[in-house]
Order: C-alpha cells, then sequence, then structure tokens
C-alpha cells in the first residue's frame, strides 16, 4: 500500500509539475524582464517555489480534512471481530504524527513539482523573450521536452499500478472462489465458554457438549451438529509436537509439527470435509476406550508417503505434558485454516472426548443458518439457563471476516490505480493541448500547403502515442517489480501475468488516444487563413 501510494504520490507530483511548467513558460516574458531588470535567478526560482509550495500546503490541508472523514468511513466499514483482535485499531484515529508526515509529504511534494518548473523557467533566454512569440516558442523546446518526460513517467508508474491492482484483485477471486477443503454455506457457528466453577471437571464440560449437539440435531431444519476447538478460515491454528512409531527423528530440529483440532463426531459431517479412507469418530470413542486419531491427507503425504497410515501410531506431546500413543484409524481432507496460506496444513484431528475443553466453537448444519440462531440459542439455555452464548455468525461471515483485511486493501490498490490512470489520462491532454497550442502556427502552414485535417490528427495523436508507447516500455519492469513485491507478500500471489499486463497496456493507450482526440480535432478544424493572419 505504502508503494502503489508513494506512485500515486509521484504521478501527482508529475501532473502539478506539468501544470506549473506550463503556467512558467506562459509568464516566460514577465521572468525574463525581472531577470533583464537585474533579479537574481535565485531569487525567481526562491519565488516559484514559495507559490509551489504554498499550493501543495493547502492541498495537504484539504487532504487531512477529507482524511478525517475517510478514516471515519473505514472505521466504519470494518467487521467487529477484527476491530476486537487487534490492538488499537478502535481507537484509530489522526495524530500529531500523522499531521507531521502530512505537512512533510506536502512540503517535499511541492519541492519536487516545483523545481524543475522552476529551473526551467529561469533559463537565461532574455534575447529569445523580447523577440517575437515564434522565437520564444522555438525557445520553449526544452520545456516541451520536460513535459513530455513527465507525462512519460506518468503513464509508467499508472501502468504499474494497473498490473499491480489487477494482481491483487486476481489473487483475491482466486482465494473466494477456491476450494478450502469445507463448505462454509449453511453452516451457523457460536463460541461457548464454560466456567470453571461449573465445568472444572473436563468429563462435566465434555457431557454438556455432547448432550447440547445431540439435542441440535434434534432440532428441524438441523441436519448435522458439532464443536470443534477452532473454526477454520478464521485465521487462527494451533500446532503440536508429533513422533512417529519406528521412524523417531534423527534430532530435535527434525521433530515434525502439524495443525491440530479437536472435534466431535459429526464435524466432519457438519463442514462436509472429505474422509478419503478409515472412518470418522463415533460415540464410541470415549475417555476410557482406546486413543485414536484421524490425519488430514497432508499430513499422511508428509510422513507416509509410500504407505497406509491406518493403524500407524503417533504420539502427541501436549503443553499440559501428556503424550499418549494414538492410532490413526482415518484420513480426511485437506483443509485450509486461514486464506493465507498456499496450501493446507498437515492436521491431526483428535476426539474431543478424548481431550474434552471448557471453551469450544459450536457448528451447526441448517437449511437456514441465520434463522436457527434463537433455536440454538434456546437449546443452551435449555441445560445452562445462565450460560452465554459468544459470536453467533455463519462460518460464511467467519471466512468473509478473515479476508476483510485483504479485501480492503485489494479496494484501495483498486483505487489507487484508478485514480493513477485519471491522472496520466488528464496529463497526456494537458501536453497535447497546450503543445498543439504553441504549434497552432505551423499547423496552418502545413494545411495551407496541403495537408489535410487527417494528416494534423495522426501527427497529434501519433506524438501522444509515442510518448504512451515509452512509458509503456518502462512501465514493464517497474510492473514486474511491484508484482514480485506482492508476490513475496502474498503466498501464491503472480508476479506477473502477461494477459493482465498487455490489456492495462491496451486500456492505457486506449485513453490515451482519446486524450489526445480532443486537442487533434481542435487543431484539423483551424483555419490556415486565420492562423497566418494573426501570426
Amino acid at each position: 500500500l505504502l508503494t502503489a501510494l508513494g506512485f500515486v504520490l509521484l504521478i501527482a507530483c508529475a501532473h502539478v509539475a506539468n501544470l506549473q511548467l506550463a503556467r512558467a513558460a506562459a509568464r516566460g516574458p514577465e521572468i525574463a524582464l525581472r531577470l533583464a531588470l537585474g533579479a537574481s535567478r535565485w531569487q525567481i526560482v526562491r519565488q516559484l517555489l514559495a507559490e509551489s509550495l504554498l499550493v501543495a500546503l493547502i492541498g495537504g490541508a484539504a487532504g487531512l480534512l477529507l482524511a478525517t472523514w475517510l478514516v471515519e468511513l473505514v472505521k466504519r466499514s470494518i467487521p467487529p471481530p477484527i476491530v476486537r483482535y487487534v490492538p488499537g485499531l478502535a481507537e484509530l484515529g489522526l495524530d500529531l504524527r500523522v499531521l507531521g508526515f502530512a505537512v512533510a509529504v506536502s512540503t517535499v511534494a511541492g519541492v519536487v513539482a516545483g523545481l524543475m518548473p522552476a529551473i526551467q523557467a529561469t533559463r537565461p533566454r532574455l534575447g529569445v523573450a523580447m523577440r517575437d512569440v515564434s522565437a520564444r516558442v522555438s525557445a520553449g523546446r526544452g520545456s516541451n521536452r520536460a513535459r513530455a518526460a513527465l507525462v512519460v513517467t506518468e503513464v509508467t508508474l499508472a501502468l504499474a499500478l494497473l498490473v499491480g491492482s489487477g494482481l491483487l484483485v486476481q489473487h483475491f477471486v482466486r482465494l473466494v472462489t477456491a476450494s478450502n477443503g469445507y463448505d462454509p454455506s449453511g453452516v451457523l457457528t457460536m463460541r461457548i465458554s464454560l466456567p470453571d466453577d461449573r465445568y472444572g471437571d473436563p468429563h462435566r464440560a465434555a457431557a454438556f457438549f455432547g448432550e447440547l449437539t445431540d439435542r441440535l440435531e434434534s432440532t428441524p431444519g438441523v441436519s448435522a451438529a458439532s464443536v470443534v476447538r477452532i473454526l477454520p478460515g478464521d485465521g487462527t491454528s494451533s500446532s503440536v509436537a508429533i513422533a512417529v512409531e519406528d521412524a523417531p527423528a534423527a534430532s530435535p530440529a527434525d521433530v515434525p509439527y502439524v495443525g491440530h483440532q479437536i472435534v466431535s463426531p459429526d464435524y466432519f459431517e457438519t463442514l462436509r470435509v472429505t474422509l478419503v479412507r478409515g472412518r470418522p469418530f463415533t460415540d464410541d470413542d470415549r475417555a476410557d476406550s482406546q486413543r485414536v486419531a484421524i490425519v488430514s491427507d497432508g499430513m499422511r503425504r508428509r510422513l507416509w508417503p509410500d504407505s497406509d497410515p491406518i493403524g500407524k501410531r503417533v504420539k502427541v506431546s501436549f503443553p499440559d505434558g501428556e503424550s499418549p500413543w494414538l492410532t490413526v484409524v482415518g484420513v480426511a481432507g485437506d483443509v485450509k485454516q486461514h486464506w493465507i496460506e498456499k496450501t493446507a496444513r498437515p492436521t491431526i484431528y483428535l476426539p474431543f472426548r478424548h481431550r474434552p475443553r471448557q471453551s469450544m466453537y459450536l457448528a451447526i448444519r441448517a437449511t437456514d443458518p441465520a434463522g436457527i440462531a434463537e433455536a440454538a440459542r434456546a437449546r443452551v439455555f435449555d441445560l445452562d439457563p445462565v450460560q452465554p452464548v459468544f459470536e453467533v455468525r455463519t462460518l460464511e461471515e467467519v471466512y468473509d471476516n478473515s479476508v476483510a483485511g485483504l479485501r480492503m486493501v485489494t479496494g484501495l490498490m483498486v483505487l489507487f490505480g484508478a485514480v493513477a490512470l485519471g491522472l496520466a489520462v488528464v496529463g497526456v491532454y494537458g501536453v497535447m493541448a497546450y503543445i498543439v497550442e504553441l504549434r497552432r502556427h505551423e499547423m496552418g502552414i502545413r494545411m495551407a500547403l496541403g495537408a489535410l485535417p487527417a494528416d494534423v490528427m495522426r501527427m497529434v495523436i501519433g506524438q501522444a502515442l509515442g510518448l504512451a508507447a515509452l512509458g509503456l516500455a518502462l512501465g514493464l519492469p517497474v510492473a514486474l517489480l511491484l508484482g514480485t513485491g506482492l508476490s513475496s507478500a502474498l503466498d501464491g500471489a503472480i508476479p506477473f501475468d502477461p494477459l493482465l499486463t498487455g490489456g492495462s497496456a491496451l486500456v492505457l493507450c486506449a485513453l490515451v488516444t482519446l486524450a489526445s482526440l480532443v486537442p487533434a480535432r481542435r487543431t484539423a478544424r483551424t483555419d490556415p487563413s486565420v492562423v497566418l493572419k494573426h501570426r
């Protein structure tokens, strides 16, 4: 975001510098006269820089006022769970550091945007400035080259931002449409934390959740209900160290760590996680029965790539010191615990009655998940009238909340790309309109000598497309660098897409053509006799 924002700022500076160049060119006779009367070049440069800084600081002040409104808009758009979990997000606002940064950026932008026009305008051209307009136009070719260079810069950065925002949108679409190994549609979730004073005994907690899921499954409209320690898609995970029987680790550094979940028997049915082989957990997997586990397919590929894991034994080292041997009874499909994962993490599943917990998430598959919320609360209150229920939301909402940050970044990148594109197109229009105005006399002579309006239009549009082509050529490596940065920050993002890059370049070329079409048509309608008469 900082890189993209820097690009937008540079494009804005280039755009303002173009306007300042045109303004300085219009004041050429005044500046030349002041130089001839004894003003030093540094005095003129200082005055022009002061004017540029004043404009920049006024723009910075207006930007701060707009930012105060945008910050409130952003705060209202952030999902409440993210506001709760991210420290300081609830108090988000502008402070003195932000104010100082805005003033500093506005000052630097004013200097950057005003320095080139100030130097260009004060170049010693006294004799030229005192002669006729045509001579001044000829002498202004250097400033035209400067304006052209600024337009090329705008097109270069605009292409990079367009490609970067397009890559980010592609990545976001792939994330939200890709299969995560489970089906979140039609599932209601809620968190229940049982208090120590009434459920300090793990067996009481296990009995409460077991009775609750049984009652929920008998509720009309509910097809399955289960409990799980960590909801998939909410961005959190837990790891444990494991040891494989008959395959000890060579050193402590080689001990494998895998994600682990604690689930009730109907978990895989509730979330529609595929059982690749073996059996699911059953009600017979109790505290006094054989210790069993289900492993994910990714864990099978990692630990038993060439054999069947059913019947194999693994030892799990829990933080409380317990390290039982577990017999693998099933293999489940891979489930992504977080959107940022390129591939699902190897995971081991344990039956809830073997590792009962007081705080668990309830997952309920129903025909109307939102409509079943009150009935689910009622089942909880039937078992314990004073037991609260937290975070009642659908599993789709859980996933949407987890990708809210990426969605916001994607939206901002698209906004930056649109702003950059608009500034680049307006910059091309302004430069071409100014250059055409300076060359009106030349165009009149060309048309008087037989040039057709279409020839003049082609010449103007060709000049604009030439600037755009140079900007696109320079923008390709910049876009590649930006894409590489995105791919390193976001696992699974593509650093380069030829189709997207080519499409962005075509869009820029099309808009540059449209931007240059207006001054080209105005020039083509020029009456040669009028232009030559008012030479």
